[in-house]
């Protein structure tokens, strides 16, 4: 789960639902922004959400969006980062540094 800043929206994994999608939420307005089953919020660095795709105990992929969430059109991810790091349930990312 993360909460932007600057507009108040939660975003976060529905765990309750078989298909695992992610959701935005602000107030009374709910949209969902993933529906891959695999994908985890990681956090928001800069105005930007941070997705990670988890597939099979591996963090496989870091998917950015900016903070404009929700949003009735459909969000517009770009893909960050691409590698395998080991993953767990109580993995976290504590700290999001970016340098480049």
């Amino acid at each position: 789960m993360a909460v932007s800043p600057t507009k108040g929206t939660v975003y976060y994994n529905l765990k309750e639902n078989p298909n695992r999608q992610t959701l935005a939420e602000n107030g009374s307005t709910r949209v969902q922004i993933a529906s891959n089953p695999k994908d985890k919020v990681l956090g928001l660095w800069n105005q930007k959400l941070y997705l990670g795709t988890v597939d099979q105990g591996y963090l496989t992929k870091i998917w950015t969006l900016s903070d404009t969430q929700p949003s009735p059109k459909r969000p517009d991810f770009t893909l960050f980062w691409e590698g395998n790091v080991p993953w767990n349930q109580s993995s976290v990312v504590s700290n999001m540094a970016v340098y480049g």
